[in-house]
């Protein structure tokens, strides 16, 4: 597992903005498509993926293909990522139907 931490970088954070905008943003970043998780998707069932439209947005890169997926509503990153089999970092945050990008 990594954890991206640019410690010596500071992030300006850029908003608010609509989800399509915020996915536009993260795609120059990215200079590929990005897309947020398939909630309905997860397989675990002891704590299955939550939405409660507020937190960190993370993307995570798919072990085999290298595609950045999104992971919302993240109340505590860290111990997130720490969890997490696969590389991350946290590229925004979102409050309702507003979202953010953080941009290093």
């Amino acid at each position: 597992m990594n954890i991206t931490h640019e410690s010596s970088l500071s992030a300006d954070i850029y908003g608010p903005m609509t989800e399509s905008e915020f996915l536009i943003e993260l795609k120059i970043t990215e200079k590929q498509n990005v897309a947020f998780a398939n909630r309905a998707s997860s397989h675990r069932a002891s704590s299955p993926l939550s939405f409660n439209k507020v937190g960190w947005i993370v993307v995570q890169y798919h072990p085999e293909t290298g595609m950045p997926i999104l992971y919302d509503s993240i109340q505590n990153p860290s111990a997130y990522l720490s969890a997490s089999s696969s590389t991350g970092r946290v590229v925004g945050k979102h409050s309702g139907e507003n979202y953010w990008v953080l941009k290093y």
